[in-house]
């Protein structure tokens, strides 16, 4: 390679199941840099191109809480399950977390 050219960079396409840990969410948004992709009824999603490296990714839906992951995507990683909490399951665990700490004072 001569100096001052560059290099393209490599890409892959990449796919995503989102989930409760149990079923799949359908409708769910992942959001990749400016993209964002919807999840269908099996809770799965492609982006096509994305370089590889460590990539941040959000996962929303309404009624769960937001989710923020990084990723590393090469050759042997382009497809990644992520889990939501539902927010009343969320708050619950909180409520019993402190519940649990002002116990053991």
């Amino acid at each position: 390679m001569a100096d001052g050219e560059e290099t393209t960079p490599t890409t892959r396409d990449i796919s995503f199941t989102i989930n409760d840990g149990t079923n799949a969410i359908e409708g769910a948004s992942v959001k990749i840099g400016s993209e964002t992709k919807t999840t269908g009824s099996a809770g799965g999603c492609t982006f096509t191109a994305i370089e590889e490296g460590t990539v941040s990714v959000e996962v929303s839906k309404t009624g769960y809480t937001t989710k923020t992951e990084s990723i590393t995507v090469d050759s042997t990683h382009v497809s990644f399950t992520i889990s939501l909490v539902a927010e009343a399951q969320a708050e619950e665990e909180l409520q019993q977390r402190l519940w649990l700490k002002e116990r053991t004072y």
